[in-house]
Formats: structure tokens, sequence, C-alpha cells
């Protein structure tokens, strides 16, 4: 499923979107959100990519397009 990292008040959120909500997590960094992002992508056996420093998708996805 592919993220999107929002920065908020409170720090860093990740949007899933395609279920269009919040993860029910806030980090503190940047980099924190996106390691998450990819961990949950690697459970569901995806391959993480990282494109305009903001959003993370699936590598099969990608290559569809």
């Amino acid at each position: 499923m592919p993220y999107r990292i929002d920065k908020t008040k409170d720090g860093y959120k990740l949007w899933n979107l395609k279920k269009k909500s919040y993860v029910n997590k806030i980090y503190k960094t940047k980099q924190a959100a996106i390691n998450s992002g990819k961990n949950f992508m690697r459970y569901r056996r995806e391959v993480p990519i990282l494109k305009n420093g903001n959003y993370l998708y699936d590598k099969k996805s990608c290559n569809k397009k």
C-alpha cells in the first residue's frame, strides 16, 4: 500500500493512499516515518520505493505506469 508522509504540528504522520486514513502513530522525524512505512510495506512483501521525498510506492506498481 502506498503512503504519503505529512508534516503536522506534532511531527510526521503516514497517510495511507488506498485506505484514505492516517496510521495511528506520530513520528518525531521524517526519516523515522519513512523507515516505518518501508517496514509496513516489507511486511506485505512489497518492495518500497521513495519518490519525491514524500511518497512511498510499491516497485511493481511503479513499473506498470
